[in-house]
């Protein structure tokens, strides 16, 4: 069987006729007589894309900036339909039963912006339906995540600069007569290195760190990370009887979150 996958509603008879016929007479040019033709109503669905981060600890330089990438709890995120809108992803569930999907909670009007989508429900029933595909990051989110590794490059560039000028200087006292100094001096030079080695690294670590952001993620389709499940429309309580209900569901492509995911878990930062 040869099975052709098509967009829905997008083939007419004729030009399945023709293109079946085609194939037919293709495969029996190598001598493949025996076949069937059939086409299928599809949707293609990239799925290639970096995976988010794993944890790093309280000692690597991006430590301070590659929360957003990560899997923890406040994952900002916005819908591919509505970039400029978004917010936080809210706690992670099991889908239970024999699945090992993950689904994540998040508010409705985070993916379906009340002043831009219809307050009406939606469920994804069918593995073959169009998805509504979510990614980590809106634009602004991501321009500022950028924004602050060129700022801490920066600030390791110029602690960088004030070492070296400290070397210089400690050096100066090095070759002086004062031997007592200057031996005092040496043992402030090393110290000084040290932390001049360290900047140096952080800065190179940044740098490649950048450029895999910027290479891996810029786009939005790069990081599709989830699709939306389902989402009852926004229904508001009374004040005495009832709450709020304001949620909708995503399911995570477990490929993009397998290696990285701790959990229920709050990244508490190092300050």
């Amino acid at each position: 069987m040869l099975c052709i996958g098509v967009a829905l509603e997008t083939l007419s008879g004729e030009d399945a006729h023709t293109t079946v016929h085609g194939c037919l007479d293709l495969l029996e040019k190598f001598g493949i007589n025996d076949v069937l033709v059939e086409f299928r109503e599809s949707i293609y669905t990239r799925s290639a894309g970096p995976s988010l981060l794993k944890p790093v600890s309280d000692f690597d330089p991006t430590v301070d900036i590659c929360g957003p990438l990560t899997p923890a709890l406040g994952l900002f995120i916005a819908a591919q339909a509505t970039p400029h809108a978004q917010g936080t992803g809210g706690f992670y569930l099991a889908k239970g039963g024999d699945s090992k999907k993950v689904l994540l909670v998040t508010a409705r009007r985070v993916l379906f912006p009340p002043n831009e989508r219809p307050n009406v429900g939606y469920a994804r029933t069918k593995p073959s339906a169009p998805r509504r595909d979510i990614f980590p990051l809106g634009t602004k989110t991501f321009d500022n995540l950028i924004k602050s590794i060129k700022i801490r490059i920066g600030r390791h560039g110029i602690m960088a600069e004030c070492y070296n000028w400290q070397i210089e200087k400690l050096q100066e006292r090095e070759a002086g007569e004062d031997k007592e100094d200057a031996k005092k001096a040496t043992g402030e030079r090393k110290k000084i290195q040290r932390l001049l080695d360290e900047a140096n690294e952080a800065m190179k670590a940044l740098d490649e760190f950048h450029d895999e952001v910027t290479k891996k993620w810029s786009h939005p389709s790069q990081r599709i990370l989830c699709h939306i499940a389902h989402s009852p429309p926004i229904t508001l309580g009374d004040g005495t009887e009832g709450f709020t209900e304001d949620y909708a569901i995503v399911e995570l492509d477990s490929s993009k979150v397998e290696k990285a995911f701790r959990g229920n878990v709050i990244d508490l930062g190092t300050f």
